[in-house]
């Protein structure tokens, strides 16, 4: 009778196995916050940012030289960052801002931006 997995190669793949249950799982797609936006706030927004929470680093535009109109929707691109917890900058055509803060974008695939007669929220998805 043959022996198979004995010896070194044995150990090692005991050893990965072991090591395997272990260790946390790292988070799908982890480094990447990418989310797609909905605009529900009732107009236009003309720039987005973003920035860790409550650290006022904005980025750039994430919308460009782009509006996203009320109703309308927009692909959010932008990896290599650690953090999951962010803010975003909404603004409109008179340059009126609207923080929408600590949305942790590790864990949702969408953000709607919603207003009403009184206030604005994220719901998330």
């Amino acid at each position: 009778m043959k022996k198979v997995g004995t010896g070194l190669s044995a150990v090692v793949l005991v050893l990965a196995a072991v090591l395997s249950l272990a260790l946390p799982a790292p988070l799908a797609f982890a480094g990447t916050q990418d989310f797609r936006l909905v605009n529900h706030t009732g107009g236009d927004v003309y720039a987005v940012y973003v920035a860790p929470v409550n650290s006022g680093a904005w980025s750039d535009d994430l919308l460009g030289n782009g509006i996203l109109q009320d109703e309308g929707r927009r692909d959010i691109r932008f990896s290599g960052q650690d953090a999951c917890r962010w803010d975003i900058l909404a603004s409109d055509s008179d340059d009126n801002q609207i923080v929408f803060q600590n949305i942790n974008l590790c864990r949702v695939s969408k953000v709607i931006l919603v207003c009403d007669d009184q206030e604005c929220w994220a719901d998330t998805e």
